[in-house]
């Protein structure tokens, strides 16, 4: 019997690796691969929320120390019979464990770790010096920071499955109001009943908007960064609603509507869009088709709108202070004329916003350009970790 690969899915903070770990199983799944899902205890609801049920949860979270969850991770780990890990994510107790057992990993991430350490912990720098791979997941050739001293990076298409992709080729040809119809019964709010209304879709997961997610807490989110991304969801609501005179609508994730409740009741020409019970994969990438224009955090992480060929897409990096690199890599992804850049604290910020949504010639130079980038095809992580596992079982 062939032994599965042992996806580690675990220690983080956004919906990130959840969307991954889903989309790299479907292709799996076509191709007749086994597969095993490892977690935390505190990530677990995010893989529930894709529909994944995990084979391992470990009993342990980020706020437990470095040296308990490692030896967690080990202790479960050392009893799978699996081929080789991926781990989608920078941290690595997962990847110690397979390293002291002699198994082959690879890390895959949207950025370079945070830091490197030279003892062991959730950092630890031999561990990524001996992964077979460091993968950094993306929609265009990034050209990273060398910065870590890693000579295992590769950069990689973020794992859009097949499913995925049919789904999206069908969106593509839609109207903005036939999408909302189908996708109107995993919603809560007014939604647009003309072709011509106004429709933001900021793609912000409400995880930088949560005050336990910060490191006061115990978690990965600095007073900075916090702070940042508060102070971007008002100025953006607030001046919206001062510039604007007839109905817009902001489709956003409930956590965020709940930082901007007092300010929906002052403009009432914002009418805020989100999600009727939880969070669902389908929902989001049925928005991101319908939005007339899509404000997007991370620059690494915009994979189904470059697919969608969305020429209407602004680039705002937050936090922006290095986080992830997404302030740098977002100068390259405008550069390379696959977006607009918009800095999150840009005075003229909702003007340029709305500039942008009527300049279609600067659109549709966007949208070519998205057209004639076939990276997300070319070098999918999918069909990556489907070579590898061929290679190796052979």
């Amino acid at each position: 019997m062939r032994k599965p690969i042992l996806i580690d899915v675990s220690l983080t903070g956004g919906r990130g690796p959840a969307k991954k770990a889903l989309e790299l199983t479907s292709d799996l799944a076509l191709e007749g691969i086994p597969y095993q899902i490892l977690t935390d205890k505190g990530f677990c609801t995010k893989l529930n929320d894709v529909g994944i049920s995990p084979d391992y949860i470990i009993n342990t979270n980020l706020g437990q120390s470095p040296t308990r969850i490692i030896k967690s991770f080990y202790k479960e780990i050392k009893e799978i019979n699996f081929s080789f890990m991926v781990r989608l994510g920078a941290r690595v107790p997962g990847p110690i464990a397979a390293r002291k057992l002699g198994k082959p990993y690879i890390i895959a991430d949207g950025g370079l770790p945070d830091y490197l350490s030279d003892k062991e912990d959730l950092y630890e720098r031999k561990t990524f010096e001996k992964a077979c791979k460091y993968l950094v997941t993306t929609q265009f050739n990034w050209k990273y920071p060398k910065r870590t001293g890693l000579d295992n990076i590769d950069v990689c298409g973020y794992p859009i499955s097949i499913r995925s992709f049919n789904v999206i080729k069908k969106l593509k040809i839609k109207k903005k109001i036939e999408i909302l119809k189908s996708a109107s019964s995993n919603l809560k709010g007014q939604l647009p009943t003309s072709e011509n209304s106004l429709l933001i879709n900021l793609v912000m997961t409400g995880d930088y908007l949560n005050a336990n997610n910060r490191v006061t807490y115990g978690a990965w989110l600095t007073t900075r960064q916090y702070d940042q991304c508060i102070g971007f969801i008002r100025r953006l609501f607030t001046d919206l609603g001062e510039n604007t005179n007839e109905n817009e609508f902001l489709f956003m994730d409930k956590e965020i509507s709940r930082v901007v409740i007092d300010l929906q009741q002052k403009y009432k020409n914002i009418s805020v869009i989100t999600y009727k019970r939880n969070w669902d994969f389908t929902t989001e990438l049925y928005m991101k088709a319908a939005a007339d224009v899509t404000i997007s955090r991370a620059t690494n992480y915009q994979p189904y709108i470059a697919a969608l060929e969305r020429g209407c897409n602004i680039t705002t990096p937050v936090p922006a202070d290095g986080y992830m690199d997404e302030d740098s890599a977002a100068l390259q992804y405008s550069g390379n004329g696959y977006t607009k850049l918009i800095p999150y604290d840009d005075e003229k910020y909702v003007f340029k916003l709305l500039e942008f949504v009527k300049n279609k010639e600067e659109q549709n130079r966007i949208t070519k350009n998205l057209k004639n980038n076939n990276f997300l095809y070319e070098k999918n992580l999918n069909k990556i970790i489907v070579d590898y596992w061929k290679q190796i079982s052979e």
